[in-house]
């Protein structure tokens, strides 16, 4: 039986040193903060910046809780390094207008050629010019899936550098693996961000969630 919960929740980034502020190499991201937007939790709607604290790592917990509870998550962002989150029981809605699409496994997996725990990986070697994460400079999408395919993830693929062909690819694997690595580390949302909240605590309850954006998006797209 599905748990009855059904809550809702939104995440801001947050102004101030991260994570990813020490990482070597690593600028921060293009997006612009507003000076008013507070760091923390509260719903889930465009919860941009993924690793940044108290922001898409907080909601990296609430798929990870309802999937021990058997409760369907959907999470509301056009930040695609949440696809990472994609699971059997957890949508990620990417609200574009006409353009909007819902992932779940099979569509990143069309989508990117990749299934959603090798997204990882895909941007690790693609990178993610809206967070100033360098990619594999000339490795596209196309050649990034296929050595997934291949080898599994970025530590198989540098380890087993010697095997990939052509040589030219093989020669910016190699020269690159600081790169690789450091930019999966800095793409993987945490799983060890306290919450500070439970599943009942998101409740949707009473009228003030009328007309908020997030619940129209929901209901129009058959979630709620």
């Amino acid at each position: 039986m599905k748990n009855p919960y059904r809550g809702l929740g939104l995440a801001y980034e947050g102004l101030g040193p991260t994570r990813r502020s020490g990482a070597s190499g690593f600028s921060g991201a293009t997006k612009a903060l507003g000076p008013s937007r507070p760091r923390g939790f509260g719903v889930l709607e465009n919860p941009e910046a993924a690793g940044f604290p108290g922001t898409a790592n907080q909601v990296r917990r609430v798929p990870q809780c309802g999937l021990a509870q058997n409760m369907a998550t959907v999470v509301i962002s056009n930040d695609t390094d949440l696809l990472q989150l994609v699971n059997e029981s957890t949508d990620v809605y990417a609200d574009r207008g006409k353009k909007s699409i819902a992932y779940n496994v099979d569509t990143v997996i069309s989508r990117f050629g990749v299934a959603p725990h090798s997204m990882v990986d895909f941007k690790a070697i693609t990178g993610d010019s809206s967070d100033n994460i360098p990619g594999l400079f000339g490795v596209g999408p196309k050649t990034a899936a296929k050595l997934i395919a291949q080898y599994g993830d970025i530590e198989c693929i540098v380890q087993q550098e010697a095997s990939i062909t052509p040589a030219k690819l093989r020669e910016k694997i190699a020269a690159n693996h600081d790169l690789l690595l450091r930019n999966k580390q800095l793409i993987t949302l945490r799983r060890d961000v306290p919450r500070g909240y439970t599943l009942p605590d998101l409740t949707v309850v009473g009228p003030q969630y009328r007309g908020l954006r997030a619940i129209d998006v929901l209901a129009s797209t058959g979630y709620l």
